[in-house]
């Protein structure tokens, strides 16, 4: 072998990488990819979830707040599963009584009547929201009201909610249903 040819060899072996190491690169790239898109859509859905939680947290405040403004007629808010609020379409609520009007507002929330997207699909509220006011059974309902807002999550949990109210028709078996509850009540005052 004269010194041309070696050299020539030599050159031939360092030309660069072959196309089977150029295949596993691409494959080990692209498996670090799909690790970062399966991290991102996780904190998507965590994000969504959260979300859905204090929207629900605010609208059960909310009508929390009206029942403590009107409290006086706390015996008229009362709002079974069967007739959950949130059910149907927007309303106009022009209701004689403010327990009325405050329920059927409360139920344009819960439907997401207050953030509409361009084409006019609402979009404010939680995924298939529900509220309902019952009385505590503890309490008469002149003195304590639970005030329950329930909602379809993203993702399934671990464990299925038993809400103080499920809604007629609502599916509770696929793990989805999430819910929030607070009690508004007064002492009897002496």
């Amino acid at each position: 072998m004269t010194k041309l040819e070696g050299a020539h060899a030599q050159r031939f072996s360092e030309r660069g990488a072959t196309m089977i190491e150029v295949l596993i690169a691409l494959v080990v790239t692209l498996f670090g990819l799909f690790a970062l898109l399966g991290i991102n859509m996780r904190a998507y859905r965590a994000e969504s979830e959260s979300y859905q939680r204090s929207q629900a947290l605010v609208l059960a405040d909310d009508m929390a707040q009206r029942i403590k403004a009107n409290r006086s007629a706390i015996a008229n808010y009362a709002l079974p599963a069967a007739s959950a609020a949130g059910v149907g379409g927007v309303q106009v609520c022009n209701q004689a009584t403010q327990a009325a009007r405050d329920m059927c507002e409360w139920g344009n929330l819960l439907r997401g009547a207050t953030e509409v997207a361009a084409g006019g699909t609402r979009v404010g509220a939680m995924s298939d929201a529900r509220g309902c006011l019952l009385p505590l059974p503890a309490a008469t309902a002149a003195s304590a009201v639970n005030v329950v807002v329930v909602w379809r999550g993203v993702s399934p949990s671990e464990t299925n909610a038993a809400a103080p109210c499920v809604p007629a028709g609502y599916v509770t078996t696929d793990g989805l249903m999430r819910y929030t509850s607070t009690v508004v009540g007064f002492g009897a005052l002496k």
